[in-house]
């Protein structure tokens, strides 16, 4: 069978369960499972298949079909133009989350930032932690993860990037003393970073099946408003001076403007992502 034959099978069977983007699904099962890249793959569309080859490529559309996502299938996410490897059992990166370390950067720099802390509240993959500790070598970068399949990878993903300056700790973020925190923020710019989990509670159950069914509810899991994490994080480091930058859901800038404002944090802005929804909130001290 040629490639172009059993894209377009693979493609009405990735349609058939409501599949979104299958044409372009279809590619990725070929040219992953045989390990091409995406040119050497367009220029062998005619090109036969081999019986293994076909067997390899089907038994990963077998697991697609059931609704598993692609970055666990492949062990493999692409993240600022970089490729990560990712787990399964931790959160997959989305795109919008590089907006946390777009705006990072733009503010460091604007503001001439020096002695940097950065302080990520459930770190995952790791690829926040790691991007930032790239475009600042100098910096001391700390992150903690309740998810003991999270430490694993985040080191995988250290060692595949080739950083050395990030202290990955296996437990809760809000185990950190606040004396701690007050007296890091009295000699350095401490930013606090984190994709938090943010859903509401009960809209779990409404989520796509790649979704609910394979990603950490822990990841995803915000409580009854989805605000817990934003709370906790605002509470922890009510009254010092530092910074912070997160992820947001949609429809929260409203609610999270008003916590912050309880917390008396004004200096806040609101980030849109590609689709003009409000997406990340920074924090200034």
């Amino acid at each position: 069978m040629k490639v172009r034959h059993l894209h377009d099978q693979l493609t009405d069977q990735l349609n058939n369960i409501q599949i979104l983007e299958s044409k372009k699904e279809a590619e990725v099962l070929i040219y992953t499972s045989l390990k091409w890249s995406k040119i050497e793959y367009i220029s062998r569309l005619n090109d036969a298949l081999s019986h293994e080859e076909i067997s390899r490529i089907r038994a990963n559309l077998k697991r697609r079909l059931k609704h598993e996502p692609l970055a666990y299938i492949f062990n493999e996410v692409e993240f600022r133009n970089k490729s990560y490897n990712v787990d399964a059992g931790v959160l997959i990166p989305r795109p919008e989350t590089e907006l946390i370390i777009e705006r990072v950067i733009q503010c460091i720099e604007h503001e001439k930032l020096t002695s940097l802390v950065f302080l990520e509240c459930g770190y995952g993959t790791g690829v926040i932690s790691i991007e930032l500790a790239k475009t600042f070598p100098n910096a001391e970068v700390m992150g903690w993860d309740i998810n003991p399949l999270a430490y694993d990878n985040a080191i995988k993903n250290q060692q595949l990037h080739d950083v050395q300056s990030i202290q990955w700790i296996k437990g809760d973020f809000f185990s950190i003393s606040r004396d701690w925190l007050r007296s890091v923020s009295a000699k350095k710019n401490v930013i606090i970073i984190s994709n938090p989990p943010y859903i509401p509670e009960n809209d779990i159950p409404s989520l796509d099946n790649q979704i609910k069914q394979y990603e950490p509810h822990d990841a995803l899991n915000g409580g009854i408003d989805g605000l817990d994490y934003y709370k906790n994080i605002l509470k922890l480091s009510e009254h010092i001076p530092l910074r912070m930058c997160v992820e947001i859901g949609i429809h929260q800038k409203h609610s999270l403007t008003q916590l912050c404002q309880s917390y008396d944090r004004q200096n806040i802005q609101f980030f849109n992502d590609l689709s003009e929804i409000p997406r990340v909130l920074m924090i200034h001290h």
